[in-house]
């Protein structure tokens, strides 16, 4: 169910912060499909101070990184230029022109060019470490993480004197996205030295040795996590993971328990409770678990069922759970499927064409027009919800670069709409009508159909400066039907953009 016009009044009044995105496949192991903290979903963080402010989700452009402060482990020395002698030297206008260039077209999130840039900075002065720290960003925001590596790698070659704080960070994460996670420990405990107050890297730490299968070591990482950040979720359950892997049980159910409370939509938390009851012969209190997890996240639910099934036998209860799932079943409303057919609106002010089934109803409210099947929408005391369609609309933001005003349009949507989560750490990339566009996607428990509903949201930049939205919402049970309804609306998009 979505809370529409509390998105459209709020949108940029706060600055919120994304989570990443990308896809991790933990280390063999013989419980690894058993046990939710090797479940192949978990992504590194970007720095994260004691205060709970982030930076960006993807590396600062090169000039804007700064070396960290100075501690016992970094010389005393002023930082080197990176530069040796070069035949024929170049004018240094043609290189500063270069990395200006290519910082320029990264900040845009013009890649390609910014590569282009970058490359010929690194020709004119093949020893300067800027150029390498560029290539480093682009690859990393590509996923292409070895090579990233390796930019990163020859940064510090170049400038070995001073800790450039994200080259290293973000050189842990490639390590850590390709799966080597000792070297990912090397470089995040280097960093602790420096920065003892970035939970994000202590979160990083704790994740890469969980991989390792050091616990004892990742408990230490996440208790520090904790104390900076006392409401981090996440880190509770990866806490309940170290001491599940010890055989402490019962500290695992006290951590998930907490996640829990701090955030009651957090699947993960009942799934890890459901494994420690396992482990302790509990069998009543994992099938508890079960019950909320065929509410919250069917996945889970059916792989807790298994591992239960596999400790207890065949379980009494899940009959009951059959009948409690037809009952929902039951109290869903009475949705029209999508037509197979199409219709297109033209002529709004918010996009100069779109194409949706032609049996969805048009709700237009100016900046923001709304398109939902008979049955989906419904009003409560003047404010409009919905449990089917696509919300689509412009808003002024406050910043003039996409992944801005998208992190800041996604935060105000949460806070319009708090029984949605993140589902990633980061956005994906996209298109919508030839313009660069990041995508979110978010679920939670909705209050229409007291089920689990998806929603995605879509954004990108026109160039007159305004941020195009779409976000579609569906329930999780309809989503296979509609995965494809809603890629092809996003496809039939024409943007209100004279340049295009």
């Amino acid at each position: 169910m979505l809370n529409s016009y509390p998105f459209a009044l709020r949108l940029f009044r706060l600055a919120g912060l994304p989570l990443l995105l990308c896809c991790i496949v933990g280390p063999a192991s013989a419980r690894a499909q058993d046990v939710p903290w090797k479940d192949r979903d978990e992504q590194p963080s970007k720095p994260v101070s004691s205060g709970g402010r982030s930076s960006s989700s993807r590396p600062s452009s090169v000039d804007k990184q700064q070396p960290a402060a100075r501690g016992s482990h970094t010389p005393r020395t002023a930082p080197r230029t990176g530069r040796r002698p070069h035949p024929a030297q170049p004018p240094e206008e043609l290189f500063q022109q270069a990395i200006r260039d290519g910082n320029a077209a990264y900040e845009a999130g013009r890649y390609t060019q910014a590569e282009a840039h970058y490359l010929r900075a690194q020709k004119l002065y093949p020893y300067d470490h800027r150029p390498f720290i560029g290539l480093g960003n682009i690859y990393y925001v590509r996923g292409v993480y070895a090579e990233a590596a390796k930019r990163y790698n020859q940064a510090i070659r170049l400038q070995p004197n001073y800790v450039w704080y994200e080259v290293y960070f973000y050189l842990g994460n490639a390590y850590y996205y390709q799966r080597r996670y000792a070297d990912a420990v090397k470089v995040y405990q280097f960093l602790t030295r420096t920065a003892p107050d970035d939970a994000g890297l202590f979160y990083n730490l704790g994740l890469a040795n969980i991989y390792l299968r050091s616990y004892p070591e990742a408990a230490t990482a996440l208790r520090r996590v904790i104390e900076l950040q006392p409401a981090n979720v996440s880190a509770y359950y990866w806490l309940g993971g170290a001491h599940y892997f010890q055989g402490d049980y019962e500290e695992t159910i006290e951590l998930c328990k907490k996640a829990a409370s701090l955030n009651p939509s957090y699947s993960r938390a009942y799934y890890g409770m459901g494994l420690a009851y396992i482990e302790r012969n509990k069998k009543n209190e994992a099938m508890q678990q079960y019950r909320v997890l065929q509410r919250l996240d069917p996945q889970r639910a059916e792989r807790l069922l298994s591992a239960i099934t596999r400790r207890f036998g065949v379980s009494e209860q899940a009959p009951a759970q059959d009948n409690v799932e037809h009952a929902s079943r039951q109290s869903r409303p009475q949705v029209e499927h999508p037509s197979a057919s199409y219709r297109t609106y033209s002529g709004s002010t918010v996009f100069r064409s779109i194409s949706v089934p032609s049996n969805w109803r048009n709700f237009d409210g100016g900046n923001i027009v709304t398109f939902a099947p008979q049955g989906a929408y419904s009003e409560t005391q003047g404010r409009s919800d919905y449990t089917h369609g696509v919300m689509v609309g412009i808003v002024k933001p406050q910043t003039d670069t996409l992944l801005t005003a998208a992190r800041q349009s996604v935060n105000s949507f949460l806070e319009a709409n708090p029984h949605l989560q993140p589902q990633s750490r980061d956005y994906e990339s996209s298109r919508i009508d030839n313009h660069q566009a990041l995508v979110m996607a978010l679920s939670g428990v909705s209050n229409v159909t007291g089920s689990l509903e998806r929603v995605t949201v879509y954004t990108t930049m026109l160039r007159d400066g305004n941020l195009f939205y779409l976000i579609s919402i569906v329930p999780d049970y309809d989503y296979d039907k509609y995965r494809q309804v809603f890629q092809r609306i996003v496809n039939s998009i024409h943007l209100n953009d004279t340049h295009n």
